[in-house]
């Protein structure tokens, strides 16, 4: 049975929205600037620090906290709409995206990160009508 026909381009993945990222609505009115999982910095900066993880000689620290720093740094690339306890927007930086991300009570903000960065249609080139609209 033939099924239906997909334009190549459709299927291409645009490395500009996969290291840039794209913005997620979460929850509250928190936005999420989110690059895809596997991104060639995420790829470059988890092989880094497994690698120097091994050379220290450390086996303390897990694949998974590893895998964390790298999505920190790499993947979590931002956001909108979070205010600090003094009601101060809560500025971007690798260590902030970090604690937020490896803080329990926040497990779900982890989560979400890593679906929102796993699934590939998010980061395929635009389609040329949705482009027009932009």
């Amino acid at each position: 049975m033939l099924r239906g026909m997909v334009k190549l381009n459709s299927l291409k993945v645009d490395p500009q929205r996969s290291n840039e990222g794209v913005w997620f609505d979460w929850t509250q009115g928190v936005r999420l600037l989110i690059a895809r999982i596997g991104n060639a910095s995420f790829d470059s900066r988890l092989r880094e620090l497994m690698d120097g993880e091994k050379a220290a000689g450390n086996e303390d620290i897990s694949r998974e906290n590893l895998t964390m720093m790298a999505v920190a740094e790499t993947v979590l690339l931002g956001w909108e709409g979070i205010e600090d306890d003094d009601g101060e927007p809560l500025e971007w930086s690798v260590e902030t995206s970090y604690a937020l991300l490896s803080d329990e009570a926040l497990a779900d903000l982890y989560k979400f990160v890593i679906i929102k960065a796993s699934e590939v249609a998010h980061y395929r080139f635009k389609a040329d009508k949705d482009a027009a609209k932009n």
